[in-house]
């Protein structure tokens, strides 16, 4: 028995490899067989089965394009059976190896999935086996390569972090990762964030999310700096060395430095905060209590205008009656005769 398949073919050879499957049980069942390229998980782990990750930029052959199987296999009850998988080399040549996987499950009716006590949630119990697919056309050596992307801030399981994202752009595993990276606030440097994480792998041709964990704070806006250094392929010649967790020094093959200035905007930091699952919701009664105030504060003023506007309206009308009196009288006096005073 076989867990991968490492073939070496010509360009533009065809070859055909068999699986055998095996039904023990006392029913029928349905395989379904999928055929992916290889990609790479964000805990630095190769995936030889179907998921949501991308395909990278850099990939140049798929395995979708480059395999030809069945979708579906249906095995009687106490049975097996031999599948066929017509695989083509590319014909273009180059050097390194294209990585894949196929991987059988075992398909479930509606009819067979247990309804769970939550509701919404149901449980189906099926079993599942990879095979990883390795193909080249030669054993020349191919050295890997290491690229950053963006920095940016991201959620794990609703959880704050820093994703850094890293390519492989060759057509080669980058074998024993080691990461030592740090994340130091610009206009803050109190705030600081630090990983290290080695054991990892990458697939040829991807890439992935790195993640360094905010260690359940809340995110704050402002300006960082990250900084990362990566090692690969261990080897006791090696020219540069590393300290894992553990305190001991490995020495590694290569070497990446990398440093990326980066920023997260108050918008960002609030919508990750608020789905953080480890995140106490802030404490905001100030803000209602203020709120409240304000509308007392402007309510008083309101009524004060309303009495100032009618206390000076009537003060005006007062004013007004005044003198309207006065010019009456001031025309009656003027209206009337003034007395003759006799001559001696």
């Amino acid at each position: 028995r076989h867990s991968f398949f490492d073939l070496i073919l010509e360009p533009g050879e065809k070859q055909t490899v068999t699986v055998t499957l095996k039904n023990d049980t006392n029913r029928e069942m349905t395989i379904e067989q999928d055929v992916t390229s290889a990609t790479t998980n964000i805990n630095g782990v190769v995936e030889y089965s179907p998921n949501d990750i991308e395909p990278d930029e850099s990939l140049r052959f798929n395995y979708d394009d480059l395999i030809n199987a069945e979708r579906e296999i249906t095995l009687p009850a106490h049975s097996e059976k031999t599948v066929n998988i017509e695989l083509e080399m590319p014909n273009e040549k180059f050097d390194g190896q294209l990585v894949g996987g196929l991987t059988y499950r075992e398909k479930i009716k509606e009819e067979e999935v247990v309804p769970s006590d939550q509701e919404g949630l149901a449980v189906t119990n099926r079993f599942a086996f990879v095979i990883a697919l390795l193909m080249r056309q030669n054993k020349n050596t191919v050295e890997p390569d290491l690229k950053l992307h963006n920095v940016a801030p991201g959620q794990v399981n609703y959880r704050n972090v820093i994703n850094v994202n890293l390519q492989n752009p060759k057509m080669t595993f980058l074998n024993r990762m080691h990461v030592n990276a740090k994340v130091q606030g610009i206009d803050n440097p109190d705030i600081v964030y630090s990983v290290n994480q080695d054991r990892m792998q990458m697939a040829p041709n991807t890439n992935f999310d790195f993640p360094i964990s905010l260690e359940g704070d809340r995110l704050r806006p402002g300006r960082y700096l990250m900084t990362m250094t990566v090692n690969g392929t261990k080897d006791d010649q090696g020219d540069y060395t590393a300290t894992n967790r553990e305190g001991e020094e490995v020495t590694y093959r290569h070497e990446w430095r990398f440093e990326r200035e980066f920023t997260i905007t108050g918008a960002q930091a609030d919508d990750f905060n608020e789905r953080d699952v480890t995140i106490e919701p802030e404490n905001r009664s100030w803000l209602k209590w203020l709120i409240i105030g304000l509308l007392l504060l402007l309510i008083l003023l309101l009524i004060w205008f309303i009495l100032w506007k009618r206390r000076k309206k009537k003060e005006e009308e007062e004013k007004a009656k005044k003198e309207a009196e006065i010019a009456a009288l001031r025309a009656q006096l003027e209206n009337q005769e003034l007395p003759k005073i006799p001559k001696e």
